[in-house]
Parts: structure tokens; C-alpha cells; sequence
């Protein structure tokens, strides 16, 4: 669709990084190269309530497929502009936000107790199965995730 002349489009990417992946390739391939995903997350710390903004500012690699394009490391940081871009929207719509570090993992619902624990030493707040892909794009000039927390908490 053309909105303001320029070429937007809305899509869902899925749940699950595999197919996350794929989509995003379709997408990059006819031309997009700039992207804001928003999905649920749950959360780690139960004080944050359903419905809460977190915006990402790294995450712990705990799935496969972002090793597929993006070097391998066990956390990645999201770019700072990218951060204070969207911290700006939210705060001139006056939408309250955490900044938060997520955990990916390619478990959708289930996580080991120990696993779980380790993640919140670590402090991370939520755990999302399709987000780290969406940071750091080959491709791309923007991309970044809104996460919406859900009622979920593993």
C-alpha cells in the first residue's frame, strides 16, 4: 500500500523463528528494508503487568536461527538510534515504556525451572520465540520490536 508516498506494508510474521525468518526474506526481497514488529512476550519478573510496552535494548541467544544471520554471540545489542527512535514515538504519543533486556528461545510456552532462573540472573525480563531475529537484519536500514507483555510467565 502507499501511504504519504511511501511504500508500507503490514504483515504477520508468525511465532517461531524459522518462519519469522522466511517471512522477513519474502518481505526483503520485494523491496522493504525498513520494519517495526510488535508481538507478546511473557515475562520473567511478574511485577510487570499484561499490556506493559518493553522495549529491547539486547538479547540472550537461546534459539537457532538467528545464528544464521547474524554472527554468533551470546547476547545482541540492539543499536542505540534505534532505541532512542522509538523512546521518542512513545513518549510524544505519551505511551508509557521499560527499556528491558529479552531472552529468545525456540521453547513457545515451556522452559526448565533452572534454565529460567539463570535468565533472570542474567536480567532479562521476558522471554520472546520470535524477536532477536527481527534486531539486526542483514538488509535492512531499520529494524526493531515492540514487545507487548501477555498474561504468560514460564
Amino acid at each position: 500500500m502507499i501511504y504519504n508516498d511511501k511504500k508500507i506494508s503490514f504483515f504477520h510474521p508468525y511465532a517461531g523463528a524459522p518462519l519469522a525468518a522466511a517471512m522477513m526474506d519474502e518481505v526483503i526481497a520485494h523491496g522493504y528494508t525498513k520494519f517495526v514488529a510488535c508481538g507478546g512476550a511473557g515475562v520473567l519478573d511478574k511485577e510487570i503487568q499484561t499490556g506493559k510496552i518493553i522495549i529491547p535494548y539486547s538479547a540472550v541467544r537461546d534459539e537457532g536461527t538467528s545464528y544464521h544471520y547474524v554472527e554468533p554471540s551470546r547476547e545482541i545489542e540492539i543499536p542505540e538510534f534505534v532505541i532512542s527512535k522509538l523512546k521518542a514515538n512513545l513518549e510524544k504519543n505519551g505511551i508509557p515504556y521499560i527499556v528491558a533486556k529479552t531472552w529468545t528461545t525456540d521453547a513457545f510456552y515451556r522452559e526448565t525451572e533452572k534454565r529460567r532462573d539463570l535468565r533472570k540472573k542474567r536480567d532479562a525480563l521476558l522471554w520472546r520465540w520470535n524477536a532477536l531475529r527481527l534486531q539486526q537484519w542483514p538488509g535492512t536500514e531499520m529494524c526493531f520490536s515492540v514487545n507487548i507483555c501477555t498474561e504468560e510467565t514460564i
